[in-house]
Order: structure tokens, then sequence, then C-alpha cells
């Protein structure tokens, strides 16, 4: 398995495209040629198997050529996303034992003298300029080894390693297999049926294991990757899907949210051209909006994808059209993955029971960094609420969007959902927030669509919540925003 990304262009057509970027076309037999010189650069600088290579890069496509360059090494991988803080940047690169850092960002290439990195295992640090390379030695200690090299059970197939701050907002280290990251990468070319006809649009940062995911299968089937400069996660996506003639394209739930309000505001069809389908990237997303979005474009299938960083990522998946009735869940697991419901008491529940995630997965990651080593055969904590019926997997939402109320739970997404259907509401997203004296509530921040002043909104929204939620299910507080947005990882960020 791990060999079908080291040798991916071979089997395929040379002068193929593998990737568009800014204006450049580069054939299967360019990427080829680059990731050589990258590999014997590399190495020349003294990068070997298993070493760890953190790679911060913001330009996409010497991104991607150097981080296939150093799974051809078998080099341990770290990807950064280039806009975390440089706090953050730096604790990834101690917490990591990372040995080179390959960055082009000169300001993280001018402050490796100002951090302590006493008992550290930095060797080197390569910063990537446009016309030339510089190198910087570090006085790293030669007796240290890394946590990896301490395990017994590592394998030859290698590892890479992504930091998650999940809900928590702590980091941590999630240790894939390279060989297990593949295995979920072909159950993914079977259930959607790539082929090399097949051009992805990726918006997503690459630094994500979704998007990682995605770019590996088009590789692997000798498809088409555009990586897209257009910063913008709206309708004006749709014209670049057309014009570059994309067969599909992944998205988080805030990318469909806005779509299905901006396209009921406009009141017109648009036209995705070949597109066969759009795939939700992670996260819950009401199935009111993979409806809509499959009656809007009644050519294309939907799949609605259930994962985490630490499943590689992929658990299971849905596939909706314009025949599908129920759009509900995210359907049965993925071969090799076994998925159970536990109650509060830690016990399997019956069937349309609501309580955790659970499952165990032959793609499951080696564990945290320098936290544990998970057994294979154990399941894992998903931390998500759901429940199964019929043998679909339906997901309500994370443990944490479950508040008690005097004994009673209340359901974070269910109100959510029921408040962005209103008419005048553009977007809606619930917080928990505590009170010093009555607790936890919820507190709605809503982008309003009409011309409404604030008040009349809040009159209305309060009304509505009176009359279809128990008084415990209301939410307490009401703040109008001017944007939802996306953080650098695609996260949800209130802008008041």
């Amino acid at each position: 398995m791990n060999s079908d990304i080291l040798n991916f262009w071979k089997g395929h057509d040379p002068g193929r495209i593998a990737f568009e970027h800014d204006g450049y076309k580069i054939t299967y037999n360019n990427l080829a040629g680059n990731i050589a010189k990258r590999v014997t650069y590399f190495q020349q600088i003294g990068i070997r198997e298993f070493d760890h290579v953190a790679l911060s890069i913001s330009d996409q496509m010497d991104y991607i050529e150097m981080f296939l360059a150093l799974w051809c090494i078998n080099a341990t991988i770290i990807p950064i996303d280039f806009q975390i803080s440089p706090s953050n940047f730096w604790k990834i690169i101690k917490e990591s034992d990372t040995h080179y850092l390959i960055t082009n960002n000169i300001k993280y290439f001018n402050e490796i003298k100002r951090y302590d990195f006493q008992n550290h295992n930095l060797k080197k640090v390569v910063l990537i300029g446009e016309n030339k390379i510089e190198v910087t030695d570090v006085n790293f200690d030669e007796n240290k080894i890394s946590w990896l090299a301490e395990q017994k059970n590592t394998e030859n197939s290698g590892f890479f390693i992504l930091f998650t701050s999940g809900t928590s907002g702590d980091s941590k280290g999630v240790v894939l297999k390279k060989e297990s990251f593949i295995n979920n990468v072909h159950k993914v070319i079977s259930y959607t049926e790539l082929q090399d006809t097949d051009i992805l649009l990726m918006t997503l940062p690459l630094s994500y294991s979704f998007a990682l995911s995605q770019v590996c299968a088009h590789l692997i089937v000798g498809g088409k990757i555009i990586l897209s400069v257009n910063n913008v996660y709206n309708s004006l996506t749709l014209f670049d899907i057309k014009e570059k003639k994309v067969t599909n394209y992944s998205a988080t739930p805030y990318f469909y949210e806005t779509l299905v309000k901006e396209l009921e505001a406009k009141k017109e069809a648009m036209d995705v051209g070949n597109l066969r389908f759009f795939m939700n990237a992670g996260g819950y997303i009401n199935p009111t909006i993979i409806e809509e979005i499959v009656k809007r474009f009644s050519s294309v299938t939907f799949y609605n994808n259930y994962g985490q960083t630490e499943a590689c990522p992929r658990i299971s998946y849905n596939r909706f059209d314009i025949n599908t009735t129920d759009f509900k869940g995210v359907g049965k697991p993925l071969a090799g993955v076994e998925v159970k419901i536990l109650g509060d008491d830690g016990m399997e529940v019956e069937n349309n029971t609501i309580g955790e995630i659970v499952y165990k997965s032959e793609d499951l990651m080696l564990g945290y960094y320098k936290k544990n080593v998970l057994d294979s055969d154990q399941y894992f904590l998903s931390g998500d609420l759901g429940y199964i019926s019929n043998s679909n997997l339906v997901i309500v939402g994370r443990k944490d969007s479950i508040l008690k109320i005097n004994g009673r739970k209340v359901y974070k997404n269910y109100i959510e959902n029921s408040i962005f259907e209103l008419p005048y509401v553009s977007n809606v997203k619930l917080k928990k927030e505590r009170h010093s004296i009555y607790g936890e509530y919820f507190c709605a921040y809503v982008v309003p669509k009409d011309s409404d002043d604030n008040h009349t909104i809040i009159d209305k929204i309060y009304e509505f919540c009176k009359k279809n939620f128990n008084s415990y299910e209301r939410p307490k507080k009401i703040v109008i925003c001017k944007e939802i947005g996306l953080s650098s990882n695609k996260k949800v960020q209130l802008r008041l």
C-alpha cells in the first residue's frame, strides 16, 4: 500500500496534468522530476528515514512536492498550518521532536535564536526562498531520541504527525501510520468510484488530514487536482467548478450552509457543469442543507462522511441524490471499521438511543504523540454523540454540545437547525456560556438575512423559541453578528 503513493506516476500517461496552480500546469512527468530533485536535496542536507521533519510552507504546490519527497524518503512528516501563531508553532516543533524544520516563513527562520531549545532534537532550519535556500544549523542534543523511536511497535511503513486542537483547544499530536492512511484512501477511491478523468478543486488547507486524503486519492488514480488561489467559500466557488470542469468538490459544513442561504436569496439555478459529487469534509451538517443541495443540483451526488483525524480520517459515509427521501445519517461503517454506541454507564445501548460513538478501525492512529500507543483491538472514544437506526449511523453532535439543565439533556444541533431554517436568519451558531449564578446556558449568535433592526429580529427568535422549545431548551441570550466566518483550519469563528 505504501508504494502506491511513492510510485503514483507509474502507469499514468506522463503527459497527463497532475496539478493546476496559479496559472501553471504540472504533468505527472514534471511532478515526478520535481519530487526526485527535492529528494536528492533533502538527502544532501542530511534528512534520513524516520527523521522528524516539520513542514510549514504557504505555497501549495511547493508544499505538496516537499510532502511527497519526504514521503519517498520515509521521513516522519509533521505538516503545520502556516497561519498558526508563533507560540503554537514553536510549541509543536518542540513537542514533536522535530529534527528538521522546512519553511518559507522568514520570521521563523530569524526567530530561531530567540527560543529555548535546550534538550531538543532540532538539527537544522531550512528557509525556502524565491531564488535561494538557506540552511541554519541548531545546537541539538545528540543523545536525545524521539518518542517514536522509543516505541517497540513502530513500523517500516513510517508515520506522519498531525497536530489538532480538537474541541478542547489543547494541541494533540495524532500519529498516523502511512500504510493505514493509504488503506483508508483506497476505500474512498472505491466508494466514490474515482477515475483518471476526475478533477478535484481543492480549497481546504493541505495540513488537514481530509485534504491530504483527497489529494492522494486523485494522484493514485491519475486524476487532476486544481489548487485554488481564491480564498472564498460561497457561491462564487460554483463558477470555478463550472469553468474548470471540476468533477468533485469537498468542503466543510460552513460552505454548504452559506451556499444554500445565498441560492435562496438569488432565486436562480446555478450550473455546475461536469460536477459528479459534493462531499462533506468533516463535522456535523444539517440534513436540511444536504436535501437543499441535491434538490438544486439534481445531477450531483452528495457524500456525507463521518471521520476524525485519528481514524485516518474516514469512518463511514452516506450517499444522497435526487431520489433520496431520508437525509439523516452518515451510513454504515467502512470495511475494517466497527461502530458502537455507549451510554453514560459505558455499556452498549439499543438502536435509536443516543450515546457516545466509539469505533474500532484497522486504520486507527498509532496514538497521541508522547501520550499513548493504542491497542489495535480497542474501541476509541470519539467524543461524538449519535445513534444507530436501521444500520445507519446518525450524528447528533459533540459531547460538549449537550447541556444538562436541572437534569434534562439539551441538544445544541436540534436548536441550531431549527433557528437556521427561519426565513429571516442567514446563519446561526450556538455556544455554551456560563452564568455565575444560574450555570451553563446556550447563547445564539445570529447573522440576520433581512433589513429588520436587531431588536426586531431578536424578538422574533425569542418568540419562535418560546413556541417551539421547552423552557429549559431555549437560548438564554441572542447576539446579532455581522458574519460567521472560518479560521485558517476552516473552523467557525464569530465576527460581531
